[in-house]
């Protein structure tokens, strides 16, 4: 068990088995978003329901690695390690509005992604991870977390830059741990 896991995630994600790391190929490259959108809310979006007819856009199912009733984890579309996940509230919240008010919220993600992580250890014993929020604010909007191998191994060498590797590996300063 998760320690301080709300009694309620807790049963829903034993109930919610994480499915075999599949990512699509391509990259962020294969999310339709707009000129200007985020497009971790276009997925979003299209998996809420919100969007009865999704216009073609029902594909974009396939970024998901595992969805709960409040948080979804997609397959980072440049990832920066062997398993990189984007974990999300399935709500939309800017980034930005996240203050004291949504520390619950916050800590609730903290452990469906401990839970998740747990899933990930089992399936790739060879390897460590880390989740947390990278500090440095990037195109995505949506408030969401990181979830990745530490071997920091992109499967695309130009989707790891210095940058990149500095937000996940410079310490609280660049990328504050879910714990």
């Amino acid at each position: 068990p998760i320690p301080n896991c709300p009694a309620d995630l807790h049963q829903e994600l034993m109930s919610l088995p994480a499915s075999s790391f599949n990512p699509p190929r391509g990259g962020v490259d294969l999310v339709p978003a707009p000129e200007g959108k985020d497009w971790l809310r276009e997925v979003l979006g299209c998996l809420s329901g919100i969007q009865r007819k999704s216009k073609g856009r029902g594909g974009l199912s396939r970024f998901v690695f595992h969805q709960s009733s409040e948080f979804c984890a997609l397959y980072a579309g440049a990832p920066k390690s062997t398993v990189h996940l984007i974990v999300t509230p399935t709500r939309l919240v800017w980034r930005a509005d996240i203050g004291p008010s949504e520390a619950s919220s916050v800590h609730r993600m903290a452990c469906y992604v401990a839970h998740l992580c747990n899933d990930l250890r089992e399936a790739f014993p060879s390897l460590q991870f880390s989740s947390g929020l990278r500090l440095r604010p990037g195109r995505t909007q949506q408030f969401h977390g990181h979830l990745l191998s530490l071997d920091l191994a992109a499967p695309r060498l130009t989707d790891l830059d210095r940058r990149h590797f500095e937000d996940f590996t410079s310490g609280t300063s660049t990328f504050l741990p879910h714990r």
